[in-house]
């Protein structure tokens, strides 16, 4: 898997990476405390005292070793340094956006809110908001490609 700091960001990459902000987020502590607990064994199945004989969670593969295994290649691949690039590259150039409007879109768009539920709030057009959302891209590219 090639690594996303290797390629060089377009605007419709950095439209997305706004776009998923929020879920990368989540996404990224999840994965990075899946990964500590496969390092220290902590995600392992009880095989003896009381927890041996629970039930165990339904969904998902319950053998630890495939569990532990798919979390550390998950790590290895670059999973969560793709993931860890796209949000420090937004949080790195967020002080880039200047305007009062396309500030108010940035921070609604990273939160999860569409293109529509954007408008509607702000009282303008889905393409307005895309027209900033693009002018947004373009300003946290701008000074890299200088």
């Amino acid at each position: 898997m090639r690594l996303i700091n290797e390629i060089k960001p377009t605007p419709d990459m950095v439209l997305e990476w706004i776009r998923d902000y929020q879920r990368n987020r989540l996404t990224l502590i999840k994965l990075e405390k899946d990964y500590q607990n496969a390092i220290r064994g902590g995600g392992a199945t009880a095989q003896y005292g009381e927890e041996s004989v629970m039930p165990k969670a339904i969904g998902g593969n319950g053998d630890p070793v495939y569990r532990e295994v798919n979390i550390i290649l998950n790590y290895e691949t670059g999973v969560i340094n793709n993931i860890d690039y796209k949000i420090k590259y937004i949080e790195n150039r967020m002080h880039r956006i200047k305007k009062e409007r396309h500030g108010i879109v940035f921070s609604l768009r990273s939160r999860g809110y569409t293109s529509q539920m954007i408008a509607e709030r702000l009282g303008i057009s889905r393409t307005g908001v895309q027209n900033i959302l693009r002018d947004i891209s373009e300003v946290l590219i701008g000074e890299d490609n200088k």
